[in-house]
Parts: structure tokens; C-alpha cells; sequence
């Protein structure tokens, strides 16, 4: 079985890279940049409405390419409130468990 790791933060394939992909180096304030390296912070947490919302430019701007675009057409960004998953929201709190499932 053939499994495939990819970055959170990048996007990129990790594969046997494993955790060495991401910065290994303590930093005195978390989440400031590393002053030692490049690599991905493990701990960061990705703006999820922003990415899709840059796929989506991205999707649409490579079928408009293809295809003809409608006149007047103008990409309507959602709301990123409605875009989070209740499901597969981890960060809940202890006071606010997530429903069991049925």
C-alpha cells in the first residue's frame, strides 16, 4: 500500500521526510519565524478559508483560459464563516466537546 504525506502548511509532498520537514529549532516566542531555517513551522495554523479561496481563483482563472468567460462574471468569495467544518473542527475546548457520533 502506497501512502502519500503532504505538508499542511506548503502543500508539498513529504514522503520519508516525515517531521525533518518541518522546523526542529526551539524559538523563544512560537510561532515567530525561524532564524535558522526555511522549513515549515509544525505548529501553525493554516488560514483555510484563505486557501480555498486562492484555489478557487486558481481553478477558475485555468478553466477561463479553456473556456469562454460569461460577460459581467465576477468570482464571489463565501464567507469564511460559513466555510468551517463543525466535524472536523480539533481545536474544541473541553467545555464544548464534539457531539458523539451516531
Amino acid at each position: 500500500m502506497l501512502i502519500h504525506s503532504y505538508s499542511y502548511v506548503c502543500r508539498a509532498e513529504i514522503g520519508s521526510e516525515s517531521y525533518k520537514h518541518f522546523c526542529q529549532h526551539f524559538r523563544q516566542v512560537p510561532g515567530t519565524p525561524c532564524d535558522e531555517c526555511d522549513r515549515c513551522d509544525l505548529y501553525v495554523q493554516e488560514d483555510e478559508a484563505a486557501a480555498i479561496d486562492r484555489a478557487a481563483e486558481k481553478a477558475e482563472a485555468e478553466y477561463f483560459r479553456k473556456f469562454k468567460k460569461p460577460e459581467g462574471w465576477k468570482y464571489k468569495k463565501r464567507d469564511a464563516r460559513a466555510s468551517r467544518s463543525r466535524k472536523g473542527d480539533f481545536l474544541r475546548s473541553s467545555r464544548n466537546p464534539p457531539p458523539p457520533l451516531s
